[in-house]
C-alpha cells in the first residue's frame, strides 16, 4: 500500500509514537550510564521547561518567519483570495475539523513535526554536544535527520513515481533542504534551550 493510504499512515503513527516515547528513555540511560549532565533534570536536558518559555517559543518562531517573509509575501501577491478571507479560512471552525479528520494533514502538520523535533532535536543533541561540542553537533544531527527521510525513496522506486534519476534527484534536494533547516532548528534548540522553537 502507498504511504497515504489510511492504514499505513495509522500503523506509521503507531510505529513513530512508541519510538518518541522510548527516546527520553535512552536519553536518560545514556544520562545515568555515563553521568553527563547528571546534574540536570531529564525534562530540562531534552528542552521541556516552563522558564523562559515564551521567548524561548517566540523568538525563534519570529525570526523563521522574517526568513520566509519572501515566500510568504509571494504567496500572498499570487493567492486570488483578499487577506481578510484568508484569515476567515484559517479561523473557521469547519476548516479545522475537516484538517483534524484527515489523517495525511495530522501525519504532515502535526505528528511528523513534533515527533521530528523531539527525536532529532530534543534527544539526539544533548548526547551529541557533550561528544563533539556544540558546533559540529548542530552540523551531525541534521545529517540524521537527512538520512532519515531517504525511506522515501524505496517507496517511489517500488510505486514507480517518476523515473530512478529524478527519484533521487528529488531525495538530494530532501536531503540538502532538511539538512539545512535542521542545522538551523538545532542552532535554535541549543542557543534557547527549549523545545518550542519552529
Amino acid at each position: 500500500l502507498p504511504r497515504d493510504h489510511p492504514s499505513v499512515i495509522k500503523r506509521r503513527f503507531t510505529s513513530v509514537l512508541v519510538v518518541s516515547g522510548l527516546s527520553p528513555a535512552l536519553v536518560w540511560l545514556w544520562k545515568e550510564l555515563t553521568g553527563v549532565k547528571a546534574d540536570t533534570p531529564l525534562p530540562a536536558l531534552l528542552g521541556l521547561r516552563l522558564e523562559g518559555l515564551v521567548p524561548a517559543t517566540l523568538l525563534p518562531l519570529l525570526l523563521t518567519m522574517i526568513l520566509f517573509l519572501g515566500p510568504l509575501i509571494q504567496l500572498s501577491m499570487d493567492c486570488p483570495w483578499r487577506w481578510l478571507d484568508g484569515i476567515r479560512v484559517a479561523l473557521d471552525p469547519r476548516v479545522w475539523a475537516l484538517c483534524l479528520g484527515d489523517v495525511r494533514w495530522l501525519r504532515n502538520q502535526v505528528v511528523a513535526p513534533l515527533t521530528e523535533e523531539l527525536v532529532f532535536r530534543a534527544c539526539m543533541l544533548p548526547m551529541l554536544v557533550p561528544c563533539t561540542g556544540p558546533g559540529p553537533a548542530v552540523l551531525a544531527c541534521p545529517l540524521f535527520f537527512g538520512v532519515a527521510h531517504f525511506h522515501h525513496v524505496i517507496e517511489q522506486l517500488r510505486f514507480r513515481h517518476g523515473s530512478v534519476g529524478s527519484i533521487f534527484m528529488a531525495a538530494a534536494f530532501q536531503f540538502s533542504y532538511t539538512a539545512v533547516f535542521g542545522a538551523y532548528t538545532a542552532f535554535l534548540f541549543l542557543r534557547t534551550g527549549g523545545f518550542g522553537g519552529p
